[in-house]
């Protein structure tokens, strides 16, 4: 433990200030209980931040990210936004623009695997396209029951055009109406 010789105003303030929450690593993301913000693994041992799109940063310097985040206030941000190679306004103005822009969050629970006992998404869509498909013949069994048809270009026996004796005397024409006044 490092006592400093020397109490001054810096000294005071350091010591007085609560300390900073942490930041957790959990499958390949960096985040903490204090900030929305959060850095994203992207392979080869590089991270993004969700602040600064665009860069990426090392393990260490997505830390000093995450710090700034939930800490911009700490007397320790200038070494943070120096590993960063931002200034200070750049690092912590960053942070607090995205929290406004930000317009959806989205929570992706983390489900811990089952260990095998289940099925996976892969049997499930196979399920399900397999009941799809049960589903569309069992229809096309009933409907070809119903209506039952050996030509389908043929009309239906049921459908029998007569004559069209009963209808053919009524006259439904009645003489025009008079135009202009004329009677």
């Amino acid at each position: 433990m490092n006592i400093p010789d020397v109490w001054t105003r810096n000294t005071w303030r350091r010591s007085a200030t609560p300390t900073i929450p942490a930041v957790i690593e959990a499958a390949g993301h960096l985040v903490s209980e204090a900030t929305a913000h959060h850095a994203d693994y992207v392979g080869q041992d590089r991270w993004v931040l969700d602040y600064l799109p665009g860069r990426q940063l090392t393990r260490a310097q997505a830390l000093a990210g995450m710090r700034i985040a939930i800490a911009p206030d700490r007397p320790e941000v200038e070494r943070w936004a120096g590993s960063l190679g931002l200034t200070v306004a750049e690092a912590v103005g960053g942070g607090r623009v995205m929290a406004r822009e930000r317009i959806v969050e989205v929570v992706v629970p983390i489900v811990p695997d089952s260990g095998g006992g289940g099925i996976g998404v892969v049997s499930s869509m196979a399920l399900l396209l397999a009941g799809v498909v049960l589903f569309g013949l069992a229809v096309l069994v009933v409907v070809t029951l119903a209506f039952p048809s050996h030509d389908p270009s043929a009309p239906s026996p049921t459908r029998v055009i007569g004559d069209c004796a009963p209808f053919c005397s009524l006259r439904t024409t009645v003489p025009a109406a008079p135009m202009g006044g004329e009677q």
